[in-house]
């Protein structure tokens, strides 16, 4: 779990992100790590989808391959309305989905 400081760091763009395409991914933005945590930032006013979790879940499994340890996934959304499929499907692999406002 990350603690209040690590979140904060993460919504003030202070933590420095691993970008996805350093990792071979396509797409826009970024992962930052911490320890044995992969967090994900969705910054946008559209629903997030069952789509973009399993995009996710994808990303997590090519993050923890590229470093060589196994990551836990963690989710921060801001603004944007999360699909229940989506919350339901990022739970049940033991992603953390938490909204910030």
């Amino acid at each position: 779990m990350l603690t209040a400081e690590q979140r904060q760091n993460i919504l003030d763009g202070e933590t420095p992100n691993l970008l996805l395409k350093e990792i071979g991914l396509r797409g826009r933005g970024g992962l930052y790590l911490y320890d044995h945590h992969c967090v994900r930032l969705i910054r946008r006013k559209s629903r997030v989808l069952t789509k973009d979790a399993k995009a996710l879940v994808e990303t997590l499994s090519v993050a923890s391959s590229y470093l060589g340890r196994t990551l836990q996934g963690h989710l921060l959304v801001v603004d944007a309305p999360l699909c229940s499929k989506a919350r339901r499907f990022l739970e049940d692999r033991g992603i953390v989905v938490e909204r910030v406002e």
